[in-house]
């Protein structure tokens, strides 16, 4: 077995399919990892409860409960997609979280039945050069192959929220957003892998401005100096919640129910405010360098339920018929 073991007070790191302490709460986590093992640490400290976690994207955390569905490891579940959170709900393998008390939190967040709990959400807009800040450029416009400079947009087969706002975009508007992802790709916009990739191809010149791009890295970026501006287009903006849940599977419920009442807490929500993630409290306030940033006019909340029936359907054919695609330049079609 191929573990890979780091200890951070009594929080452990789990790069192996096996369990190598019974009492130990296992956590299958998307990033940013420094957030969820401060958190876990926290959490170790209060109740002396060991944890070991896993941290990966959504996708490759949806892959892992699947490979191990008749042999589960893990107790609870963050993914940062609420469709992931409502694919495991509706194969019934959460546990309902119905009677946890909670803070006050953003309630419209949550799953209505309460199998899946917010933590914290992210907003999905265009993350510019510092040199276009001035432009405020709407949807329209990016889409349309007449933005001054170079567009990228993260790769929906490597990013899960870029995933999210393909799929958003088209229950939206079908017909308008397949349209406006092929103007963008005969204009060329590229796919420079995840969203961690694309931003860095954004500061060292190669865009101007990068589609799909997630708030909380941006800022993230712009607190360490880089020369980005998170903008909102006035066309309305998705916001994707990052919910946590119970898997029914799970011997220690109880140790994972004090676990998600922890990520509720007052120090735990700071620390996601701290990383510029939007927390789920209302009592917490959201990062400096958030609240520097001009609000969306307008958020989007998307229909989960059909997001999860058709999200296969719409990210296979964006794959093939606009991010592999061999579009003609628009010039050479006019």
């Amino acid at each position: 077995m191929n573990v890979r073991v780091c200890v951070l007070g009594i929080v452990l790191l789990l790069g192996g399919c096996g369990r190598q302490d019974d009492a130990a709460l296992v956590i299958y986590s998307a990033g940013p990892r420094p957030l969820i093992e401060q958190i876990s640490a926290d959490f170790s400290a209060e109740h002396g409860i060991p944890v070991r976690l896993f941290v990966a994207t959504t996708g490759q955390l949806m892959a892992k409960l699947e490979a191990e569905r008749f042999r589960p490891q893990a107790d609870i579940v963050i993914f940062a997609s609420d469709v992931a959170a409502e694919a495991l709900r509706s194969a019934d393998r959460l546990m309902a979280l119905d009677d946890l008390p909670l803070p006050d939190t953003s309630a419209d967040w949550h799953d209505p039945q309460r199998y899946y709990l917010a933590t914290s959400a992210a907003l999905v807009g265009v993350a510019l050069a510092s040199t276009h800040a001035d432009m405020a450029p709407d949807w329209p416009l990016l889409f349309s192959g007449a933005f001054p400079g170079r567009i990228a947009m993260p790769s929906p087969s490597r990013s899960g929220t870029a995933g999210d706002f393909v799929v958003s975009r088209v229950l939206a508007d079908a017909d308008s957003a397949w349209l406006d992802f092929t103007r963008a790709r005969a204009a060329g916009m590229e796919f420079p892998a995840a969203n961690s990739q694309a931003l860095t191809s954004l500061m060292i010149g190669n865009y101007q401005a990068v589609l799909g791009a997630v708030d909380y890295l941006v800022f993230r970026q712009i607190d360490q100096g880089a020369p980005l501006v998170m903008h909102y287009p006035a066309g309305g903006v998705p916001l994707m919640t990052r919910p946590v849940g119970i898997l029914a599977s799970s011997p220690r419920q109880d140790s994972a129910r004090l676990f998600v009442a922890h990520l509720f807490s007052a120090s735990a929500q700071q620390h996601i405010a701290d990383a510029h993630l939007l927390p789920a409290r209302t009592d917490i306030a959201p990062s400096a360098a958030r609240q520097a940033t001009p609000a969306p006019p307008q958020i989007l909340r998307g229909d989960v339920t059909a997001a999860l029936a058709q999200q296969g359907t719409i990210l296979r054919r964006f794959q093939y018929q606009i991010e592999r695609a061999q579009i003609a330049p628009m010039a050479a079609r006019q």
